[in-house]
């Protein structure tokens, strides 16, 4: 896109190059023709020429068109002009005409590479889209750098209030700069919906279904395993979601989750792209709207009622790429293997995918029955996370390579 743009600007330049000769004393028109073309240049300069997605492509046409419409009306009120000027003078006006005509074969070329730029609409990926397999709204996360982990400064004030935090968000750094392509992230949560879906489909059976129980953790670092506790029945013979169908799935395994992610065609997010999609890419932020906590904006022990609510219930939390819940309601699976010090060892390695192999897989994003230490975009959790680990606190969400 740069390239394209710099062709732009160099036409525009051949063509006030072109007009300016016509007549010496069309100085004032000429500064004016000068003056638009450096707001161009000076807007061009501003713009981000590295081209994400249709909706950025589409709005810069439209700007090029619209400054090329202006430049048009600029050069044929400054032609009448001349036209007068020059009326008592044939060979004048023959000049004039002649480089007028070329003037407007290099217009006719600004406009043919509009429509070109035109033509590659389809090239890009949507900011937003709309996956059919499981009904699920899609969010571009763009290419680039981010910055991944905990400072310095941040883990002082994280472990503050628990000296026993030191240890266990040690591993949370060194902060790094980590680069990732684009891909796609599941704006929401995975639905009892759109897990009941999968599992018509496939006749799939939970890690919870096939053993015949589930963890459920009822406030103490003991997890009793419930008999009967799965993804239907979350808590347990009694409990339902039949009145929550629009709330994360949960009781759902590391195993479970991969499963459903190749059913969908998608994937498990790494831990860094869950990171950025959470963070961003502008600041190392600690929450995803930014640094102050603020318990209105989250589903957390502090604000809500203790168990999942509907994806999407706190609009003003989502993350800057628009995600909902990315931290609160529900862990979510990630697809790297736990270790303590993978940041020391994946310093400068793009597209980071975490350790061949290990014993716990990531949980990222905190639960409902969180606080602001753990509520965070750069916390890691591995406590008990072994791959068919399940329990009522626990989902996910998915993540999608973007189709070349």
């Amino acid at each position: 896109m740069k390239q394209i743009y710099k062709f732009t600007f160099c036409l525009l330049l051949i063509a006030v190059g072109i007009f300016s000769g016509c007549n010496e004393d069309q100085e004032d028109g000429n500064e004016e023709l000068w003056a638009k073309l450096t707001e161009i240049q000076n807007e061009l300069d501003r713009l981000n020429t590295n081209i994400a997605t249709k909706d950025e492509l589409k709005s810069e046409i439209a700007w090029l068109q619209v400054k090329l419409d202006e430049l048009n009306s600029t050069i044929s009120a400054m032609e009448e002009s001349v036209r007068e000027e020059s009326a008592k003078n044939e060979s004048s006006k023959e000049e004039m005409d002649l480089k007028n005509a070329q003037l407007m074969q290099e217009i006719a070329k600004l406009q043919n590479k509009i429509a070109e730029l035109e033509s590659t609409i389809s090239a890009y990926p949507s900011k937003e889209i709309l996956y059919p397999k499981d009904n699920s709204v899609m969010v571009l996360i763009p290419a680039g750098e981010f910055i991944m982990g905990t400072s310095d400064s941040q883990f002082e004030e994280i472990t503050k209030e628990k000296a026993s935090h030191k240890i266990t968000f040690k591993h949370e750094q060194p902060q790094h700069t980590v680069y990732l392509d684009s891909f796609y992230m599941d704006k929401y949560e995975v639905t009892n919906t759109q897990f009941e879906k999968f599992v018509k489909e496939t006749g799939y059976l939970t890690d919870a279904e096939k053993e015949g129980w589930g963890y459920v953790w009822e406030g103490t670092n003991v997890w009793p395993r419930i008999s009967g506790a799965n993804w239907r029945t979350p808590l347990g013979p009694g409990s339902t979601i039949r009145d929550r169908m629009n709330h994360p799935v949960i009781q759902v395994s590391y195993n479970d989750a991969v499963a459903y992610a190749n059913w969908a065609g998608k994937r498990l997010p790494t831990e860094a792209e869950w990171e950025k999609s959470a963070r961003g890419d502008t600041d190392d932020r600690l929450f995803p709207w930014g640094n102050e906590w603020d318990p209105g904006k989250l589903n957390s022990i502090v604000t809500g009622p203790l168990t999942t609510m509907p994806v999407g219930s706190f609009p003003s939390g989502v993350s800057p790429y628009g995600l909902h819940d990315m931290v609160g309601n529900v862990w979510e699976w990630v697809a790297d293997w736990y270790h303590p010090h993978y940041y020391q060892n994946s310093i400068n390695i793009p597209n980071p995918k975490g350790p061949t192999s290990g014993v716990h897989r990531v949980l990222r994003g905190a639960c409902y029955r969180n606080n602001h230490n753990v509520a965070r975009c750069s916390h890691r959790d591995n406590y008990v996370s072994v791959p068919d680990f399940r329990t009522q606190l626990g989902g996910f969400r998915c993540a999608k390579d973007v189709s070349p």
